[in-house]
This record gives structure tokens, sequence and C-alpha cells, in this order.
């Protein structure tokens, strides 16, 4: 069973870590974020009713390429309330939607905690991926001779390339992947978080439309409405219990009736603290894929953290 898995390889991390040291968990996800999020379903008061009833439209006009605009938001969480808000928030822009000066001015206004990128593709790569481990390790370092970072990252093949492992390794952070197919029910930032974040993202983006004569909402204002959902969401929250009720705390005791439900389970039993054996690591993975394990492990080698990636 594929949360049976990764509840032995996270147990295994914990049960290594260092008496001189606690643990940081930290769980980093991608988001897609749209410039135009498009019309939910809801009740609409008596004017506008008439007004869809009428030849008129109440449908907002946007150009395909808008339409299909978007950002990433890669998203990062820890269960630590105090350490959150040092976390980078990085959000990645398309240089073809954004405009090198509208992205002078958006770098300008953000805070500290948000970085903003603009290349080519506004998603995840290998690449992105070793900076981000980078930036991470800069935002942490602080903290990182009493604290042992474990990384919880889903399966997307960007999080695990050998370059990316070796990078978190050089960084001393270890790394436990969410089976593939399971982060619905087993990753933090999807169970816990993102239903919250773009809740309150509709309703920023809702605010900043109304301040406008035209309704229209540019990368600036989404930017500053993402920031806002980042502070009153991500940072407001304390993530402690989102890793406890998914069972990523070392043990198991405290995985919620919710999780178990989703997993078909009606109770959670002793997975001990042993390393999966090769065929769980392999059920965890996208079917197909190679299983770096010297890779997967390369910070607990000599080589490993000093390798150049």
């Amino acid at each position: 069973m594929q949360a049976a898995a990764l509840w032995k390889w996270s147990n295994a991390l914990h049960a290594n870590v260092p008496a001189d040291k606690t643990v940081l968990r930290i769980n980093m996800d991608e988001t897609c974020i749209r410039l135009h999020d498009g019309c939910q379903r809801g009740n609409l008061v008596a004017e506008a009713g008439d007004i869809k009833k009428s030849p008129k439209s109440l449908t907002e006009n946007v150009s395909s390429r808008d339409g299909k605009a978007c950002c990433t938001h890669v998203s990062v969480i820890c269960d630590d309330q105090e350490l959150q808000p040092l976390l980078p928030q990085v959000l990645l822009l398309n240089n073809s939607l954004v405009s090198a000066r509208c992205f002078r001015a958006i770098k300008a206004a953000v805070p500290s905690f948000v970085l903003v990128v603009r290349r080519a593709r506004a998603w995840m790569n290998a690449e992105v991926m070793v900076w981000w481990c980078k930036v991470l390790a800069e935002a942490l370092r602080h903290v990182q001779s009493q604290r042992q970072i474990i990384l919880y990252l889903d399966c997307f093949r960007g999080h695990w390339t050998r370059k990316a492992l070796l990078a978190m390794a050089r960084h001393h952070f270890w790394v436990c992947l969410i089976p593939a197919q399971m982060t619905w029910a087993l990753q933090p930032c999807d169970t816990h978080v993102f239903a919250r974040y773009k809740a309150c993202l509709r309703t920023e983006c809702l605010a900043a439309r109304v301040q406008r004569t035209d309704g229209s909402l540019d990368w600036a204002d989404l930017v500053r409405a993402v920031t806002a959902c980042i502070t009153a969401v991500l940072h407001h929250e304390p993530w402690l219990p989102a890793f406890e009720q998914i069972g990523l705390v070392g043990r198991q005791t405290l995985v919620s009736a919710r999780v178990l439900g989703k997993l078909g389970l009606r109770v959670c039993s002793d997975v001990g603290d042993q390393l999966p054996c090769f065929a769980d690591f392999q059920s965890m993975l996208p079917a197909g894929a190679k299983v770096p394990i010297s890779e997967f492990f390369a910070c607990f080698t000599r080589s490993g953290p000093h390798s150049d990636a």
C-alpha cells in the first residue's frame, strides 16, 4: 500500500535525526493561478438576473490569450508557525505575458517573502528546483544547525531529477516523496491549504476588480492578491496539524479519521521505522520510473552533500 510505504519512509527519516536536532517538516507544491479565473456558480441579484435574461451579456469580455494566461505559485508550508513567514513563496511568471517593465514594478512592490521570477515557461522544472533549494537553504540558514529539514514533495519528475536530489543533499535536506496519484489524500498542501487559499484568492481578486471602472485585473493586481492570501492563509494558520493528521511526524497515532476514510482504512496499524523495500519505492513513483536510490539518500553519504549538481 502506497500510504504505508510513505509512512515507513517518513518514520525512518525521523528515526535517524541526530539527538541534537529537532525536525522541521516542509511541504512544497505548485499551484496554477489564472489571471482570469472564470465565473463561479452562485446567486445573482435581481438586476443581474434581468440582464442575463436580456440580449446583454454577463460574460466577461476576455481574449482567448488572456483567458489562458496563468502563473505558478511554488507554495511552501512548514510545521513551525514562527518560521513559516520566512519561507520563500515563489511566483513564476511567463515573459511573453508579463512585460519587463511590469515585472520590475511587481518585483519592487512585493514583500521579501515573495520572490517573483520571469521565465520563458511559468512552471517548475529541474533547473528551477535546484535554484529553489538554494533559496530555501538561505532563508533557513540560521536554524539549520538546530533543525533537520525533511522535504515532502510530490512525484512530479522535476522534483527528483539527479541534479535536484543532489542539490537537496548539498543543502542537507532530507527528502520524502508523496506517492504518485495520492497527493489528494497524503499531501498537506492539497489536503489542508489550497482550498482555503484559492477561496481567499477569489475574494481578493473580486475586491481588486471592483476598484476598477472596467472590472479588469492586471498582473500587478493578481500578485498583490496572491501576496495578501499568503499572509492571510499560509502565514496565519498553524500547519503542524496537517502533518500530524496525514501521519508525517514520525508516527501515525494522530492520523485523522478523514484521512483514513480516504485511504479506505478503519484503523492505522504500526508500520515501524525501517526503510521501505525497493518494491515499495517503485510503487510510490509513477509507472515505469527508475528509482534513483543513491541520489535519494545522497544526504547520508560522504560525497552526497559535496557533489557538484
